[in-house]
């Protein structure tokens, strides 16, 4: 090994960044704890709101109970997307508790033992059972100290929330209208073009020449650029994540060797853990204790937070010596099979792919194709670092760029000529009508007019929040007609079935008298939906007031 160090010179430089993080951590840590400007990321700050700056712990502290209950809720939903909406939600909460503090809202300690003593979870038979809440807290890992905090602030947010939401109110005003927006009918007169009836004929019609020409015409768009067939090699951070192990006593003494890292301005206070939270309503009792100004957060407080922290570091140490051992089998001439076996790596075939081509999801990266495209047939890559994997990769074969002959594409140029003409020759009918419907010369009727074309109208009567029978809703549809005065022709309108004119006849008021039948539950509903709206405008106001700077997604130092 030292001698691939001493002629590698990636190895050299991978070696120096690991002497020099050996040398410079402890200064950092040194520095932190004497208050100096923290580093901005794991151990340091993870953003700025409101001008103060939010520790990382802190943040990882809200993030934590945020990925459990959305990896649970949003199974299913890309990673990258999950991520990005854990982030966002976790400086909203931030921001929002925040926000609750600058407005000087507060949660006694008898309505959070209130709170406490309503969650089923803690309840036999409709009462709150003391032994039954400390058991199954210690099961969780959880001490009373840091699930009386995370409910406090969990009850300051829903005030912060309420308050906003009940400044608003649905005057009578409101609510009639809202009524007549969701109850007024409208009769319609509707022709439809189906598209659908247009395909047979107009297919029909296509000929070997229509072929051609279109292919001609569009040569550019049947020309294959170069491919590549190649195998890659990865190592992904998820994969590297399981073979990391914490104990307990590691992440203990981290807390006692970095005190100065978990001192904020928030001091909560601690509670006899054998005891009922807030016994009876009474607060703190006599010989419980609270923490005073500048002495570090209790460690069952930031435990997870720290597990995170260390989990991280390690994760990034072991990503970063799998990429030495990469190197040093490079240098030393391995074949790419004998590094898969030695290396435990997950191996993959892909192409022929385009080199422009954006990426394979969940696999690739842009950037490994556009390396693997500066390789010879048979050659390997050096590894090739994303900000989840490495991949290690071998071209196995260029295919030059050419043009796909007529008839490898044929069926799909007939398709697409279909599609477009059938849509046109609709839309040319449903113009033409409309035209002859609207010219101010014609003395036909409405009716006349339709029989003429062979078009039978159909009668059709809907609310703005009904859909019409047999074509679903459409909301252009919808605003199109309850716009349009009674007697006149709304413009062609295309729809999933095809193009759309409609002759509102009569708008049909709602019979108000039933406005008292569903009062009561319409007005709530009519309140939720306006409060709902009232909630995200505040929330926008809120955000841009808090100015948020995120260290969270800081790209680290390439190696």
């Amino acid at each position: 090994m030292f001698k691939q160090l001493i002629k590698s010179p990636a190895l050299r430089r991978r070696t120096s960044w690991a002497v020099a993080m050996v040398l410079i951590l402890p200064f950092v840590f040194f520095f932190h704890a004497s208050n100096q400007a923290p580093i901005q990321g794991p151990g340091g700050t993870a953003g700025i709101i409101f001008g103060k700056e939010i520790s990382w712990n802190r943040f990882e502290e809200e993030r934590v109970p945020l990925q459990q209950r959305f990896e649970t809720q949003f199974a299913g939903v890309p990673a990258e997307f999950l991520r990005t909406l854990i982030v966002q939600s976790t400086w909203d909460r931030l921001i929002i508790l925040e926000e609750a503090k600058r407005t000087r809202l507060r949660v006694d300690d008898t309505e959070l033992a209130a709170s406490i003593r309503t969650l089923p979870d803690f309840q036999q038979d409709g009462r709150f059972v003391p032994a039954l809440y400390h058991s199954l807290l210690r099961a969780s890992g959880l001490s009373p100290q840091t699930f009386e905090a995370r409910i406090r602030k969990d009850l300051l947010a829903q005030q912060l929330i309420r308050s906003v939401r009940n400044a608003v109110t649905v005057s009578d005003e409101e609510l009639l209208a809202a009524y007549h927006k969701a109850h007024d009918m409208l009769r319609a007169s509707m022709v439809l073009m189906e598209t659908a009836s247009f395909q047979e004929s107009v297919a029909a019609a296509i000929t070997d020449e229509d072929l051609q020409t279109y292919y001609d015409e569009r040569t550019d768009v049947f020309r294959l650029p170069e491919q590549l067939m190649f195998e890659y090699a990865v190592a992904s951070r998820d994969d590297l994540a399981k073979t990391i192990e914490l104990t307990d006593e590691e992440v203990r003494a981290f807390y006692d060797e970095h005190p100065a890292q978990f001192v904020d301005d928030e001091v909560p206070a601690f509670y006899d853990e054998n005891a009922i939270p807030f016994a009876d309503g009474a607060g703190a009792r006599p010989g419980d204790h609270e923490r005073r100004a500048g002495e570090p957060r209790p460690f069952d407080d930031v435990r997870e937070a720290i597990r995170t922290q260390l989990l991280d570091e390690r994760l990034r140490t072991a990503f970063n010596a799998l990429a030495m051992d990469l190197e040093g089998d490079l240098e030393t001439g391995l074949r790419f099979d004998e590094i898969v076996l030695v290396r435990h790596l997950t191996r993959h075939t892909a192409g022929p792919l385009p080199v422009d081509t954006p990426g394979i999801t969940g696999a690739l990266e842009s950037r490994v194709l556009r390396v693997v495209d500066a390789l010879t047939p048979g050659a390997m890559s050096r590894i090739i670092e994303t900000d989840t994997e490495i991949v290690v990769a071998r071209l196995t074969k260029r295919i030059p760029p050419r043009t796909m002959e007529l008839l490898e594409v044929r069926d799909r140029i007939r398709e697409q000529l279909v599609r477009e003409r059938t849509r046109a020759a609709a839309r040319e009918a449903a113009d033409e009508l409309h035209g002859q419907l609207t010219d101010p010369d014609s003395e036909l009727r409405f009716e006349e007019v339709l029989r003429l074309a062979g078009v039978s109208p159909r009668e059709v009567e809907w609310s703005r929040t009904e859909p019409i029978e047999g074509m679903g809703q459409v909301a252009a549809l919808n605003e199109a007609a309850f716009s349009a005065a009674p007697g006149t022709l709304t413009e062609v309108i295309e729809t999933p079935s095809g193009l759309v004119i409609l002759r509102p006849e009569e708008m049909i008021p709602a019979d108000e008298t039933k406005l008292a039948e569903i009062e009561e539950t319409f007005r709530q509903d009519t309140l939720t939906a306006k409060q709902g709206t009232r909630f995200q405008e505040w929330l926008v106001e809120v955000r841009a007031r808090a100015k948020l700077e995120s260290f969270v997604d800081t790209p680290r130092p390439s190696m």
